[in-house]
């Protein structure tokens, strides 16, 4: 008889002495080689719970986890059950893995990880922390018997664990330059990487991206012989969407109809689009149209943690996640639109290694507006030095007055004592950065 972890802390420091290639730079995931033999070896002694029930599976530079949430919503308000499996999470592991939006037990999380660590030693090697995270996923959902999957990609496409799924519908939100040292330096290698999750009989359903890099996906569409390839502005898209109180109000059509006036709860217009994404999928994977009353429910309470998220009011909090240059343009532009006041902003910033914050703070194009700046350093193996922040932003911002705070709770209690009630507080730069932040406020991430 095999082992039983005796805890969810038991548990769960198993699963983190696993190789992390989230923590640590893609350079490992080179030295293992990129490969699904493990991952497909596992679910084979699991009993292929990743069959269990059709999926939708989504990649994409940015808005995966929007679109996924939104997904989720509609086909839950169609009257699926939905396990959804997300990375990475704010706060807590088990929120990765949800049944009907409700995380993971921690005694459902410690039967299945048990089930795992007990088939480990018949694999040749030892699997990776993100290869027992996804099958520990496709595994309880086919123990709740879901009647489908949402599943999003960790990193790429055609070597992300994810992928031994073959989903019936594929998305990708969009293209953009991000993880190039793991999955390349142009738009078309990382288009690419992010085609193999195209696959035979799946319907593709494409965001929106240049036309020879739709290009790439038509072709893998051919050569995999999907059954079919939806492109946005083609065969769905948004007729009309402008700024609503607390979100945006979008008339979406796609190939089985238009819906008019759907509010979504979101700020920035890039929400918006996530939301055609979604509905064209959605419809897809279900065959029918979407009628407005199911896609009303589904939005009206839709939250997306840590993505231009208001966290407080007086003075206005605001975090975004944005880690990547596509991403701080869209936060930029959110800002210009929909937060256009207060004018005044106290910003709060950590970020990676292998981003510039140069560039990062080009893009966010709120140069006229910081008043005071906040530097961290996020609670990551790889964090880039907060004085190399600083000294970005004392140029990018210029006759501000910047400060270091290594920890990014401190940086945002410092960040509360600066602000005056007519000031933005924003926090950005990383999504490590900004779930402490939430941590310290309490906030849930479902």
């Amino acid at each position: 008889m095999g082992s039983h972890f005796a805890s969810f802390q038991e548990s769960l420091n198993w699963v983190e002495s696993h190789v992390d290639y989230e923590k640590y730079p893609g350079g490992i995931r080179t030295k293992r080689g990129p490969t699904l033999d493990r991952i497909r070896e596992l679910c084979y002694l699991l009993g292929d719970p990743h069959k269990s029930a059709p999926a939708i599976h989504v990649t994409g530079t940015n808005g995966k986890g929007s679109t996924v949430r939104m997904i989720t919503s509609l086909l839950r308000a169609a009257s699926f059950s939905v396990g959804t499996y997300t990375s990475p999470d704010l706060h807590g592991i088990r929120e990765r893995i949800c049944y009907d939006n409700s995380p993971i037990s921690e005694e459902e999380w410690v039967e299945v990880i048990s089930l795992i660590a007990n088939l480990e030693s018949m694999l040749d090697k030892d699997l990776t922390r993100f290869e027992i995270l996804t099958a520990a996923a496709f595994t309880y959902f086919a123990d709740r018997g879901v009647a489908a999957q949402v599943i999003e990609v960790g990193l790429g496409g055609t070597w992300d664990a994810t992928n031994v799924v073959d989903g019936s519908v594929s998305v990708v939100t969009n293209i953009g330059l991000d993880h190039v040292e793991i999955l390349g330096d142009t738009l078309e290698k990382i288009a690419l990487e992010k085609a193999g999750i195209l696959k035979e009989n799946s319907i593709a359903v494409i965001g929106r991206v240049d036309q020879e890099i739709y290009e790439i996906f038509e072709r893998r569409s051919q050569e995999v012989s999907c059954e079919a390839i939806q492109r946005e502005g083609e065969d769905f898209g948004i007729l009309e969407e402008h700024q609503a109180v607390g979100g945006r109000l979008a008339t979406i059509w796609t190939k089985r109809g238009i819906i008019e006036d759907i509010y979504i709860p979101l700020l920035g217009a890039h929400q918006s689009a996530n939301a055609a994404v979604a509905l064209a999928a959605s419809e897809a994977f279900l065959g029918l149209q979407i009628s407005r009353e199911v896609a009303l429910e589904a939005f009206f309470n839709l939250t997306v943690p840590g993505r231009l998220e208001i966290i407080a009011r007086s003075p206005l909090t605001v975090v975004d996640g944005a880690h990547n240059l596509e991403g701080a343009q869209v936060l930029g532009n959110a800002l210009a639109e929909d937060l256009a006041v207060p004018e005044s902003i106290v910003l709060v910033v950590g970020m990676l290694e292998g981003r510039s914050p140069e560039n990062m703070f080009e893009a966010l194009n709120i140069e006229s507006r910081v008043k005071k700046v906040i530097v961290c350093e996020p609670n990551s193996p790889r964090a880039q030095s907060s004085s190399i922040l600083a000294s970005a932003a004392r140029k990018a911002f210029k006759t501000k007055e910047v400060f270091e705070e290594k920890d990014p709770i401190q940086a945002f209690l410092k960040s509360k004592e600066l602000a005056e009630d007519s000031d933005l507080i924003l926090v950005t730069g990383s999504l490590y950065v900004v779930g402490d932040v939430r941590s310290s406020a309490n906030l849930s991430s479902l």
